[in-house]
């Protein structure tokens, strides 16, 4: 029996249902014991040949061989080996078995034993492999089949003959085994042959396989050798990297060679409507104990030039004349490292160049003559994140002990740094009147004096001091009227200047609007984004009408932030609750280039709308005059709203004519305006809706 026989046939018992296998196994050892017992038996003066062992066993390994077929995947298997126990037991009930009677037992033991083993080997194959071998396989077990068959009868047919017939037929009966024999033989090696040209395409397939993969382990060598090439330029970038950041890390505490130290700028060559402002600060700078002055207010207010025009004033020059103002421009300024470098930079301290701020302050202290610096635009150091700013606030109050240095702060913001500690003076800077617009804009433009739209276009500005400039410079440039400017302004914002630093709008409304601290604060965003669709702002207590997405804990957070960013002005104007509101450059900033979100401008109109009607009400009942002095504080920001916003004039839903149409009672009832009513009648022709016709009409007329 081959030695690999068993082993094959024990992997396909294992790949097969467990409960056949558990029946078949006991069987298999019982058989395999009866053959060591008679094996161990047998003549030790020599190993028996494989033929002997075949002889002995045949019979019983076919017996289990046959409980075993069920769970071979091979049609005919089980049959052919039963007929082959048929003729191996005809053989044995004849009471002289010749010996070619013998072999013939031994040869279909043996080829049986063959067939099994060569269809086992499909079992260790791959699953698609293995299931198409028992397929070809078939044809050659139904050709066994037959052969031994015709082998059956010949021998069913000898068997029965009487012993004197088998003696007289001797020879006959001794041919017909001999052709037995033959048709064993041919049936044995036709099989052989056959699996052995399997065999053969199977090795050159796996051949083929085999170089198949081997190109592919070749091209995956290529590949990682590739990925290591990579790797090892990545690893020298890296350590590139590693020396620019060291480089980095040095530079916020050492200055660099390419450091210089910066002039301070001279006040602007048109300057009006700030003398008294002016005069103001100075003054405080005269004594120790107000000598800490804090310029507070949005960007764009000229919050610089103020303090650029305190430092040219002949009452601060003649104070500080022994040592000239120390400048410190604080805009790239985000860290304290980067403060106390500036600072000495700006000093020019002679020394080793390892800036420290005990160097600083023994540089101010000797000798304790008047010193005035100069923080400009102080809110960038401030606000810088993490600890930056305790840290900021520590080297302030060092600078503050001395008190020979007068200190000029300038800052977007609603609270100067460390309040506390620190006796500021603070001076929150308001827009510049009409007049001093005026005298601005035409110094700039000459051509613009006698132009009857400038008043309005100051308006729209806000009267910002640099607004008006760059409006000026712009219409001088293109020869523009302030009608043309004012056109550009409501379509554009802030974007019609240009994009040059030193004469963009948008770049300094950016500087606080996309800081990290507003940012960090969506509900500042959302409020600010509310906030300017509102031109006259609001209370805090009509919040919950106007941002009703916005949970009150959450509202006086994003007030903060916005105030800390100047974008929020927080102030009394003739009301008992403050007034929120946003500086007209900023509302007209955030408007465009959809910096508002739609969903936001939504919920603002409907908004609007609910408000309208809830306190909605005629002259002639009792409530109308409570309800109509809550709209009255709304009037402005509900024209917006509703008329100057822009809306699909079409598609004005019910709630949106609804609110028009009460807003038009109210206003013939407080205030008639005509273009309000005409503006609403419109719409109502649109829609088409003839109650809505009607009523516009009758307001047109009582108005």
């Amino acid at each position: 029996m081959p030695a690999g026989f068993f082993s094959s046939f024990s992997k396909a018992r294992h790949s097969k249902k467990s409960t056949k296998i558990d029946d078949v196994e006991p069987e298999v050892k019982a058989k395999l014991t009866d053959m060591e017992t008679t094996s161990s038996q047998a003549t030790r003066s020599s190993v028996p040949a494989a033929a002997r062992y075949l002889a002995v066993t045949g019979k019983e390994v076919l017996t289990v061989l046959q409980s075993a077929a069920g769970i071979v995947p091979v049609p005919l298997l089980q049959e052919a080996i039963g007929v082959a126990l048929k003729i191996i037991e005809v053989c044995e009930e004849g009471s002289a078995v010749e010996r070619k009677v013998k072999e013939i037992q031994n040869r279909v033991g043996h080829l049986m034993i063959v067939v099994v083993e060569n269809v086992t080997k499909a079992e260790e194959e791959n699953t698609e492999k293995a299931n198409l071998k028992p397929k070809s396989i078939e044809a050659d077990i139904a050709s066994l089949l037959s052969t031994l068959g015709m082998i059956e009868r010949d021998l069913l047919e000898i068997s029965e003959q009487k012993r004197w017939v088998i003696a007289l037929y001797k020879d006959l009966n001794t041919n017909t085994l001999e052709a037995c024999m033959n048709r064993l033989s041919i049936a044995l090696e036709k099989f052989k042959l056959t699996n052995d040209i399997r065999d053969s395409n199977l090795l050159q397939e796996l051949r083929n396989r085999l170089a198949r993969m081997s190109n592919k382990v070749n091209d995956v060598s290529r590949d990682i050798q590739h990925v290591v090439d990579k790797v090892d330029n990545i690893d020298n970038r890296l350590e590139e990297f590693h020396v620019l950041l060291a480089k980095s890390k040095r530079s916020a505490t050492v200055p660099s060679s390419g450091s210089a130290r910066q002039q301070m700028p001279l006040k602007p060559e048109v300057f009006f409507g700030r003398d008294d402002l002016v005069a103001e600060i100075a003054q405080m700078l005269m004594t120790d104990n107000t000598s800490r002055v804090c310029i507070l207010g949005p960007g764009g207010m000229g919050k610089t030039s103020v303090s650029l025009a305190v430092v040219e004033s002949p009452p601060v020059q003649l104070r500080f004349l022994r040592k000239e103002p120390v400048w410190v421009p604080c805009i790239g300024v985000k860290s304290a490292a980067l403060l106390i470098e500036t600072l000495y930079i700006q000093l020019q301290i002679p020394g080793d160049k390892q800036p420290t701020l005990d160097k600083i302050i023994s540089e101010l202290n000797h000798p304790k003559d008047p010193r005035l610096i100069i923080f400009d635009n102080f809110e960038t150091p401030w606000n810088a994140p993490g600890e930056q700013q305790k840290l900021v606030g520590d080297i302030l109050r060092r600078l503050a002990h001395l008190k020979h240095v007068a200190m000029v702060m300038t800052m977007r913001g609603s609270h100067p740094p460390c309040d506390s500690s620190i006796k500021w003076q603070s001076k929150n800077i308001q827009p510049t009147d009409e007049e001093a617009c005026r005298l601005i804009f035409h110094e700039i433009y000459p051509a613009s004096k006698n132009d009857p739209n400038v008043s309005q276009l100051l308006r729209s500005l806000g009267h910002m001091p640099f607004a008006v400039t760059l409006m000026a410079n712009l219409g001088k440039e293109a020869h523009w009227t302030s009608k043309d400017l004012l056109e550009a302004w409501l379509e554009c914002g802030p974007d019609m200047f240009s994009d040059n630093p030193e004469q963009s709008m948008t770049r300094s409304i950016s500087l606080s609007v996309d800081s990290d601290l507003v940012k960090q604060n969506p509900n500042a965003l959302r409020l600010l984004s509310i906030l300017s669709l509102l031109p006259a702002g609001t209370t805090v207590e009509h919040l919950h009408w106007w941002a009703p997405t916005l949970k009150k804990a959450y509202i006086p957070a994003a007030v903060s932030t916005l105030s800390k960013a100047a974008l929020v002005q927080n102030e009394l104007q003739g009301s008992s609750s403050p007034i929120l509101f946003v500086i007209p450059v900023v509302q007209s900033f955030m408007k465009h280039q959809g910096r508002i979100p739609e969903e936001v401008r939504f919920q603002t109109h409907s908004t609007c709308c609910q408000y309208v009607l809830e306190h909605a009400c005629r002259y002639d009942l009792p409530e109308f005059h409570a309800k109509s002095k809550a709209i009255a504080a709304e009037d402005t920001n509900i024209h917006s709203v509703l008329f100057d916003s822009p809306t699909e004039l079409a598609n004005a839903s019910e709630s949106t004519m609804e609110a028009l149409i009460a807003f038009c009672w109210y206003r013939c009832d407080t205030k008639a305006t005509i273009e309000i009513v005409e503006h609403t009648l419109e719409l109502a022709r649109i829609s088409g809706v003839k109650r809505y016709i009607a009523v516009a009409t009758w307001c047109l007329g009582k108005s």
